[in-house]
């Protein structure tokens, strides 16, 4: 179990079924709303592979307008339903995040990008958010990685990278 850090639903305890998913830490998911959470408030966010929805239901503490959750594990997902129960402007969808990248036809000002390590998500689900266009103008993409890995030259241009031990967040906005 992880806890919110800050904002409207500071405490508020996120679940997640033991050894099923790698869960943003809490040091991270903090260090990450230091440097975006003043971009949250009023956004229409996706939290793609959404897993527990911390990222997400950490962007709603901030004051985001509404958050979708896209996560195809059917255990993850109810550990995912269970934690915005009750929350206002939630959206959980269980399916595979490219069938909804293909479908959608929403635009995001912020997209949180954490799929398995290792697998080949982040360029493939990046090319379909681009050839779809579904990030607004100003909007950001927010991706959690492996430290070594590389989004130089997918078609946004790289605002911030910070890295914590072997994760890295990649902040990515607009076309490059």
């Amino acid at each position: 179990m992880v806890r919110i850090h800050s904002g409207s639903l500071k405490g508020k305890k996120i679940f997640f079924p033991k050894g099923k998913l790698r869960v943003t830490q809490d040091k991270i998911r903090k260090a990450l709303f230091d440097i975006i959470g003043k971009e949250v408030k009023a956004k229409i966010i996706a939290d793609l592979f959404a897993g527990s929805g911390s990222l997400g239901i950490t962007a709603l503490s901030y004051g985001a307008k509404e958050v979708h959750f896209v996560e195809k594990d059917k255990k993850v997902y109810q550990y995912l339903k269970r934690n915005i129960n009750g929350l206002l402007n939630c959206y959980a969808y269980l399916m595979d995040v490219f069938i909804f990248l293909k479908k959608t036809d929403k635009k995001f000002d912020l997209i949180f990008l954490d799929p398995p390590y290792f697998k080949n998500y982040y360029e493939r689900a990046l090319e379909l958010i681009k050839e779809r266009d579904l990030l607004n103008k100003k909007g950001m993409i927010v991706i959690e990685s492996y430290k070594n890995f590389d989004f130089k030259d997918l078609g946004f241009k790289t605002i911030k990278e910070k890295i914590y031990g072997d994760t890295k967040i990649t902040i990515l906005g607009g076309e490059e």
